[in-house]
């Protein structure tokens, strides 16, 4: 029996190395690519060029993170299989074309320029073909088939470095490196993502599924389930992207390219974290309700694993952060060093909030993140309003940094909770296995 018990414990090591190392390795690639864009237009581009593709992407983002309802996630933990894949995809169609038409609105109220207009508009439909694959990325999440998500992030990364390298050679405009980002986006969901998540279907002889489903009653739980993640992916993408808004308006944007690509190694920093993170999701859901003490261990061991990753970014900022600017971008960026290190400081915070909201989320602890979540983002409004003015670039750092730290305080509290809760309740179910 013992041994029996040692076979499938290597096994669950076995299977949660080998998902991380792929939804690692296809995250990592995905990161390159779309900070090789930025890295092509600081290099061969104004700062400004730079400046205006991080615009059009935050003023994009909080709306499709609403609108994303964290679907992926919401399949991922599916432990017991309550919705099919069709409701999933008809909640994910309903709500891209709900944002897709919202959009333009929101831009023309926001008094974009025509640029900024077009720029924003290309992004939309590029989230919108992110939000395709992303809703087949759950599917194969919950089935733990994360070579084929690699493989589709491998495929996107190849296409979208590609097309943006063309239409930057063509236009040498952010607008180009848009457009040429969304049709790589557009061929891999449309070629790769959607016919991978059919086949996958009809090997688990449940291609009835692939019919989407739009009742009420189907994606009743969905709806109830997903609004508030919905809302915390939303808060979290305005937390991000308000000090981009400020920067722009207030500084130009020339600084805001300045900015956001010094920004962007947080993203790719966190885009690579949280595909590790992501990968446990599944087998974190079902430890938590089948095995709790397993569940409490791997978060222990997730959360000491960031904390290194933290530290390393920082200290590489702090020795070598003047360097390594000038090397990636030009020799104008290097004097931005200052704001390089309160970003990695920002980055260390990021990771650690990446997994331990990957913790709550495997526990279905949705509702309490909205709060947190609004907490965060209040405070880097905030922050905004009082440090950019006199700090600049550095004080846009600093206001990440603050509302990230609300965020993760938030869930601490949250997990001194949740731990111990989980640890109590494997005695209960340890003791119900060996009831009569």
């Amino acid at each position: 029996m013992t041994s029996v018990a040692g076979i499938l414990r290597s096994h669950h090591a076995r299977s949660l190395l080998s998902g991380a190392t792929w939804s690692v390795l296809g995250q990592m690639s995905l990161a390159l690519a779309q900070w090789g864009i930025v890295v092509a237009l600081a290099r061969t581009a104004t700062p400004a060029a730079v400046g205006e593709f991080a615009l059009g992407m935050a003023l994009t983002a909080p709306l499709f993170g609403f609108s994303n309802m964290c679907l992926a996630q919401l399949q991922a933990t599916d432990v017991h299989g309550e919705h099919s894949f069709g409701a999933y995809a008809g909640v994910r169609l309903l709500t891209t074309v709900a944002a897709l038409l919202i959009l333009p609105l929101l831009l023309a109220a926001s008094s974009s320029t025509p640029q900024e207009l077009a720029v924003a508009v290309v992004f939309g439909f590029a989230r919108a073909a992110d939000g395709a694959s992303d809703v087949c990325y759950g599917l194969m999440q919950r089935h733990s088939r994360f070579r084929t998500i690699g493989q589709s992030m491998l495929l996107r990364s190849a296409i979208c470095g590609m097309a943006a390298m063309v239409a930057l050679q063509v236009t040498n405009t952010g607008l180009g490196a848009a457009v040429g980002l969304a049709l790589a986006w557009s061929a891999c969901a449309l070629l790769f993502d959607l016919p991978k998540a059919k086949q996958l279907l009809q090997q688990l002889g449940r291609l009835a599924e692939w019919r989407m489903r739009f009742g009420w009653p189907f994606i009743a739980g969905i709806v109830r389930d997903g609004v508030p993640l919905s809302l915390v992916m939303g808060l979290n993408m305005a937390a991000m992207n308000i000090p981009r808004y400020w920067v722009a308006r207030q500084l130009g944007h020339e600084q805001l390219g300045y900015f956001a690509a010094i920004a962007y190694l947080m993203i790719a920093a966190n885009m690579v974290i949280a595909a590790g993170s992501q990968a446990v999701v599944p087998r974190l859901a079902e430890d938590y309700v089948k095995t709790p003490r397993r569940y409490c261990r791997l978060v222990l061991y997730m959360v000491a694993a960031a904390v290194l990753a933290g530290v390393l970014c920082v200290g590489i900022a702090l020795t070598a952060g003047q360097q390594i600017m000038a090397m990636i971008y030009t020799a104008r960026y290097a004097q931005f060093q200052s704001t390089l290190v309160w970003t990695m400081a920002g980055t260390a915070v990021l990771i650690l909030v990446s997994v331990t909201g990957v913790a709550m989320t495997a526990a279905r602890r949705f509702g309490v993140q909205v709060w947190n979540s609004a907490a965060a983002a209040i405070s880097t409004a905030l922050a905004c309003v009082v440090l950019i003015g006199p700090y600049g670039l550095d004080g846009a750092a600093i206001a990440v940094l603050i509302g990230l730290v609300v965020k993760l305080l938030g869930q601490c509290f949250v997990l001194a909770t949740l731990l111990p809760e989980a640890w109590t309740r494997r005695t209960m179910v340890a003791a119900e296995s060996t009831g009569p």
